[in-house]
């Protein structure tokens, strides 16, 4: 009921909520009845989630489970919310803000690794996570784009704001080896309506491929890195336009974020030629590093800056 009546309609992607609920929190807790729920049967439940290997899920499942509770006290189902008084940090998992950026011979790594192991990682992936880090993308923008949003004159994506996190439209302007990349892909495609099209017989309903592709591929892949999600390389594409020089609120619109406080009230210009060059200037620098150059890489940095420097001056 709490999700039929208040989430379905609500969210974004309201299949990323259910699933949750699908994979996690129905089977421990699924068979009983509301008002036989008390509190160490949450824990458990969240405990088993954390040793499943999925701590970050652990911490959405009680966001969920609290919410489903409190709208049963609402509805008259149970006079008390036993999961309210509940803390991430009582279940062992305290919400910490990810810092994880990953460094330029991090990078080069994760580029050789994907290109040496494409044999079974798969060269449709490996497109994909340099999508990812090339343009510091959201995984559900990628994975659910369509090439009727893809313009190769100009050239941009236009992404829609029914698929955007900031509910605004957006033209993201494509380097040169990103628009390599999608030519590839749309090849790959085979005549597909979307860039990344279900490959699995099961997953042809969605038409492109699922939530976790990506994330279990990536999972596999012997890097031999700290560990790092995919979000890791937005904030990885992020703090590389800081060493370069990229003014703040050009890197961020780069990100598809608003502009905080009064600049993003009355500051509606969009930055597309800003971002433009700043997408260019972080694809040189990763075609240096697929060139096994990290010596140049590195100088591009500094030539960057005393430009940028003169420029000012």
């Amino acid at each position: 009921l709490w999700f039929e009546r208040t989430q379905r309609e609500r969210l974004q992607h309201p299949q990323v909520v259910w699933r949750v609920f699908r994979n996690w929190i129905n089977p421990n807790l699924g068979k009983l009845a509301l008002q036989d729920i008390l509190g160490h049967h949450i824990a458990d439940c969240l405990k088993a989630i954390t040793d499943g290997g999925a701590p970050t899920v652990a911490n959405d499942a009680l966001r969920h489970i609290k919410k489903v509770l409190a709208y049963g006290v609402s509805m008259g189902f149970l006079q008390t919310n036993v999961a309210e008084a509940i803390t991430h940090s009582q279940v062992g998992n305290p919400e910490r803000a990810r810092e994880r950026a990953l460094s330029l011979d991090e990078i080069h790594t994760l580029l050789k690794c994907m290109e040496v192991e494409r044999s079974w990682f798969g060269r449709d992936n490996e497109l994909a996570i340099r999508l990812l880090l090339l343009l510091g993308l959201r995984k559900g923008e990628l994975i659910r784009a369509k090439w009727s949003e893809i313009v190769f004159k100009g050239p941009v994506w236009r992404l829609p704001k029914e698929r955007t996190k900031t509910g605004r439209s957006i033209q993201i302007p494509l380097p040169a080896v990103a628009v390599e990349h999608f030519e590839e892909l749309q090849q790959r495609a085979c005549g597909s309506e979307w860039v990344l099209p279900a490959r699995r017989r099961g997953k042809r309903r969605l038409g492109h491929i699922g939530p976790d592709t990506l994330n279990s591929a990536l999972k596999k892949l012997p890097q031999g890195l700290e560990n790092f999600t995919l979000q890791d390389l937005r904030r990885s594409m992020r703090t590389q336009h800081s060493a370069l020089g990229v003014r703040p609120e050009v890197a961020e619109r780069c990100l598809n974020h608003k502009l905080r406080g009064i600049l993003g009230v009355y500051d509606r210009y969009d930055f597309l030629p800003e971002r433009r060059a700043a997408l260019d200037q972080w694809s040189q620098v990763i075609e240096r590093l697929d060139a096994d150059d990290m010596a140049g890489a590195r100088a591009y940095y500094q030539m960057e800056r005393v430009v940028k420097f003169n420029q000012l001056a």
